[in-house]
């Protein structure tokens, strides 16, 4: 089993709108986006460090995992992520060490990953998420959106550019029209 990195660290929070502002205006972290989790009765909002982020996760359903742990410890650090290369062989070497499982089989999570928990009683009371990446997945880092936004700016100076030269050349066009009256 190979580990690669953290991918995130998820905090319980019984409300985001409450939550959100210590992680951006106190420790100046930008949430990159939110998703819904059906499966998992949570609402999740995405705020990038580096190569990791953390997750912070609201339950939507009172019966969700996220709520029976709110109601049992109240908020704080509700599970640690590890990226696998291989989940299969993840998941059997887990099991030939005799970790348990809370997913015996993996399913799909927030960004069509496959993922497994393991149970705390098996990680000294740490809930531990293992996810797979896709072959394709790209990490959204407050990098590769600052490049885009770079980018897009960039592209929109050309744009403009290109519209000031038309419009130029439209009105060059319009007043030789009138000479020539």
């Amino acid at each position: 089993m190979k580990v690669r990195r953290i991918d995130h660290m998820a905090i319980a929070v019984d409300n985001l709108d409450t939550a959100l502002p210590f992680f951006t205006q106190v420790l100046g972290l930008r949430v990159t986006h939110t998703d819904v989790e059906e499966g998992q009765g949570v609402v999740v909002a995405f705020l990038p460090i580096g190569d990791s982020e953390i997750e912070l996760i609201e339950p939507v359903q009172p019966d969700s995992g996220v709520a029976r742990f709110l109601q049992r410890r109240g908020g704080g650090m509700h599970h640690l992520c590890l990226e696998v290369d291989d989940m299969d062989a993840a998941l059997a070497h887990l099991r030939a060490h005799g970790v348990r499982l809370i997913d015996e089989t993996p399913y799909i999570g927030t960004g069509g990953r496959r993922i497994v928990f393991i149970h705390p009683k098996s990680s000294h009371g740490v809930l531990v998420e293992l996810y797979e990446a896709l072959p394709d997945d790209r990490r959204l880092t407050l990098d590769s959106l600052d490049d885009l936004r770079r980018r897009l700016v960039e592209r929109g100076r050309e744009a403009s550019e290109r519209v000031r030269g038309a419009a130029d050349g439209a009105r060059g066009f319009i007043d030789g029209l009138r000479r020539r009256r």
